[in-house]
């Protein structure tokens, strides 16, 4: 993504969470048990691995426990659970695109903030944590 003169551009993850529901947005898309199959359904590991979105992991790994109130260990797990439906895939993922989304948000009117005084210049850098959650560190440096 390149950089962008009003801040950070939109965060690709957003861009790779859409592409992910595309692929394996139909039921007859989805796969269980098998990361692809020969017909081109997908499970949710082999999309991300398809699209080259593995960073998407611990984000879609929270929505999964989130969504569902358990504590799944790996996105294959709640991908092959047996109570896992595709409508609850499609609300685990949405409810991840939220989060990267408001991340996203968050941290665009986070860049550029006056927080130095006259004389100095003020770097706002975003740091994400492994939670999806962003963390404001200002760096000032005289001129």
């Amino acid at each position: 993504m390149p950089f962008d003169v009003a801040g950070f551009g939109v965060d690709d993850r957003v861009h790779q969470i859409d592409d992910v529901i595309q692929l394996i947005g139909a039921p007859d898309k989805w796969v269980k048990g098998k990361r692809r199959t020969g017909d081109g359904r997908f499970c949710v590991a082999g999309a991300l691995i398809e699209l080259s979105a593995t960073r998407l992991r611990p984000v879609i790994l929270e929505a999964i426990n989130e969504v569902t109130g358990k504590r799944y260990g790996s996105v294959e797990a709640f991908n092959d659970d047996v109570e896992t439906s595709h409508s609850m895939l499609m609300r685990v993922l949405e409810r991840a695109r939220v989060g990267l989304s408001r991340a996203t948000s968050d941290n665009q009117s986070k860049v550029d903030r006056p927080d130095a005084g006259p004389g100095s210049f003020s770097t706002s850098l975003l740091l994400a944590n492994d939670r999806a959650e962003a963390t404001h560190v200002s760096l000032l440096t005289p001129y």
